[in-house]
């Protein structure tokens, strides 16, 4: 079994959703620890908040983002980031046949309990953290060699 796999189920049963899972996954890779990062991306959950764009794709476009992205004044963005989102995004599109969580998830993921997240999800968080890291490479990034930006 990967990994990544049992990371994932471990990381949804302790109550993170899917982007926070994505981005936990990444971090783990990178052995670091941010929980601003985490609770921020808090907010992409269930699709945003409102059934709309999927969390997990916006993890992967926040992750593009730590590698590709702009954070101090002095840094630049690097010109393969929108490449790289485009790119991850249609293959998101081609392989899931929607971006939005509502059309992903056909189920309403909004309880009284809080929000749940089904097996479907995991399933699609493995292809697309393995797609994400062809991506990377694809665009000379590594997954786990990065500057920290501090």
């Amino acid at each position: 079994m990967d990994m990544e796999v049992f990371d994932i189920y471990k990381y949804a049963t302790q109550g993170y959703c899917c982007t926070q899972v994505l981005l936990l996954l990444v971090l783990e890779k990178e052995d670091r620890e941010n929980y601003d990062l985490i609770r921020a991306a808090n907010g992409m959950c269930a699709g945003m908040q409102c059934k709309g764009t999927c969390g997990i794709l916006s993890g992967a476009l926040m992750v593009f983002g730590l590698y590709a992205g702009r954070g101090r004044l002095e840094d630049e963005k690097s010109p393969k980031l929108k490449s790289m989102a485009d790119e991850f995004t249609e293959w998101f599109k081609s392989e899931f046949k929607s971006v939005l969580c509502s059309d992903l998830v056909k189920e309403d993921i909004f309880t009284d309990q809080g929000e749940i997240y089904p097996v479907k999800c995991g399933d699609m968080i493995l292809k697309a953290y393995k797609e994400m890291q062809d991506v990377l490479l694809g665009y000379d990034f590594e997954l786990g060699e990065r500057d920290n930006g501090e």
